[in-house]
């Protein structure tokens, strides 16, 4: 076990914890949105880590910093629509399952509670697929820079094309590119966008990871 006075993160769970059965449960379905930049520390301590994930469907990938040179370095794990396990990409210690949101990541060690959260706020940067309460099946592609958004839409029939935006705190706005039409505020969070449109439709976007 490694002897430090405080542990961080990641360094704590991979050096003590390598092949030890979590009490949680992975529930499969939508894997939560972690894609980005994380710090944190455990309550053991106030050591600052960072750790960088990369993530594809249920996959992520990324890299470890401020644990010790030992767990330092290359990572690797799974994620479902509640829970992140990683591990060293060099070995196979691992740690428990780990609870995971667009938010926070975050665990009980046998009373050692570990917690990551953003180091950068999200961005809406992606692909979107959801549908509106008269059946229309849409995929919305994103890219953000700053407040404004650009991208293109499909499945929704006569207005498919570029379109443009503006984000505002835990809202969005979307407009055709070449028009004027737009659409309401609608509600915006890490993994959803969703309101209602001009003609009493509902529209439901989820993030694809």
């Amino acid at each position: 076990m490694l002897k430090r006075a405080a542990f961080p993160l990641l360094g704590l769970l991979l050096a003590t914890l390598a092949g030890c059965a979590s009490s949680r449960q992975s529930t499969g379905g939508t894997p939560a949105y972690v894609d980005g930049t994380w710090m944190g520390s455990t309550t053991r301590g106030a050591s600052t880590m960072l750790v960088v994930l990369k993530q594809t469907g249920n996959n992520v990938t990324g890299t470890l910093s401020g644990a010790g040179a030992t767990v330092d370095g290359p990572i690797e794990g799974t994620v479902d629509s509640n829970s992140i396990q990683l591990k060293q990409r060099t070995t196979f210690a691992q740690t428990p399952l780990l609870r995971a949101s667009c938010e926070e990541i975050s665990g009980d060690l046998g009373g050692t509670v570990v917690k990551l959260h953003r180091a950068i706020p999200y961005t809406v940067d992606g692909t979107w697929v959801g549908d509106t309460t008269k059946g229309a099946k849409m995929v919305v592609v994103l890219k953000q820079m700053g407040s404004n958004v650009t991208g293109t839409l499909s499945g929704a029939g006569t207005v498919d094309g570029p379109i443009e935006g503006t984000v505002q705190g835990k809202t969005i706005q979307l407009r055709e590119r070449s028009g004027f039409r737009q659409t309401p505020v609608l509600n915006l969070s890490c993994e959803q966008i969703s309101g209602p449109l001009h003609d009493g439709t509902a529209v439901t976007l989820r993030r694809i990871p």
